[in-house]
């Protein structure tokens, strides 16, 4: 993350790598700022980082020494192709995030290992396969993993409000966020986010336009909401989608399928429908079966 502010001005200070870490606990946003400068540290015990607080208009830096080792930066991992391998999926977290959620992870048959052929869905020409998380916490539970953000520049509004742009991505665990922009605010436990949202936890992906996310229990709230289940193949679309803290997706006025991300052979809709994903099963109001765009079933 790059802060943009007119006062500071010493490239030393803030330079390339600078990580961004905010604990779950209510502590004072900025105190909670370390900056790594990539120095070698002082003795086993201890390490050099950087606080800022605001002074006025500008920013107030200095140079602290902190007892305990200093944060370890997950280290790039190269492994060799197996079964396992996430096949021609590997980049999908790079592809365009104004794509709907169905053409992120989907993978052709031909393109998928044999272990992963085994378990495509009858009818299906392939399989949706989620990119592989390599770093340390890509599977802790957000509850026990601190909250960390990245962005090309921020602003801190007030003391626990902050305001981040530019290819924002916050981690806190498994749960991986994307957008153009994104304010957090602290005193909540909520973030905002906006422009081509990507939100990712181990099994779903949901893509939109506009969150509203309680940061501390998973919750949110996703406007013009595209989405993917990886191990059904399950996809739809919705006007506004809802993810609640018992892992059930609430869709209004919205349709979903199953298999490639272009064949809608079949299509249910429906004004209101409910998915659960642990119990794999969903409920409606004033829903309706099409079969290749004729309405065949309706049920209030």
């Amino acid at each position: 993350m790059t802060f943009r502010h007119s006062s500071l001005a010493p490239s030393n200070i803030l330079r390339q790598h600078i990580a961004r870490i905010i604990k779950p606990q209510k502590t004072h946003l900025l105190l909670a700022l370390g900056l790594l400068a990539g120095q070698a540290t002082a003795a086993d015990d201890s390490h050099f980082e950087w606080r800022c607080d605001p002074n006025g208009g500008a920013w107030e830096c200095k140079e602290v020494a902190v007892s305990g080792s200093s944060y370890d930066r997950p280290k790039r991992v190269t492994k060799k192709s197996t079964s396992q391998s996430n096949t021609s999926n590997r980049h999908a977290v790079a592809k365009p995030r104004n794509l709907p959620a169905a053409q992120v992870d989907w993978v052709q048959a031909e393109d998928l290992t044999s272990e992963q052929r085994i378990n495509i869905a009858q009818g299906c020409c392939g399989r949706y396969i989620e990119p592989i998380r390599e770093d340390a916490e890509g599977q802790i539970h957000p509850g026990d993993a601190p909250l960390r953000i990245g962005a090309n520049s921020s602003e801190v509004l007030q003391d626990s409000l902050a305001k981040f742009e530019g290819d924002v991505l916050l981690t806190q665990g498994y749960r991986q966020l994307q957008a153009d922009k994104a304010e957090l605010d602290q005193s909540n436990d909520t973030a905002k986010l906006s422009g081509d949202i990507r939100l990712r936890e181990p099994g779903i992906l949901i893509a939109g336009s506009d969150m509203l996310m309680n940061v501390e229990t998973g919750t949110a709230k996703i406007s013009n909401a595209s989405f993917l289940i990886h191990d059904s193949g399950i996809r739809g679309n919705a006007d506004s989608l809802q993810q609640t803290a018992d892992n059930k997706l609430i869709l209004e006025d919205g349709s979903f399928t199953q298999c490639e991300p272009d064949s809608n052979v079949w299509l249910l809709k429906g004004s209101e429908i409910k998915i659960d994903q642990n119990a794999g099963q969903g409920t409606g109001k004033h829903v309706r079966l099409e079969v290749k765009g004729v309405p065949i079933f309706y049920t209030p």
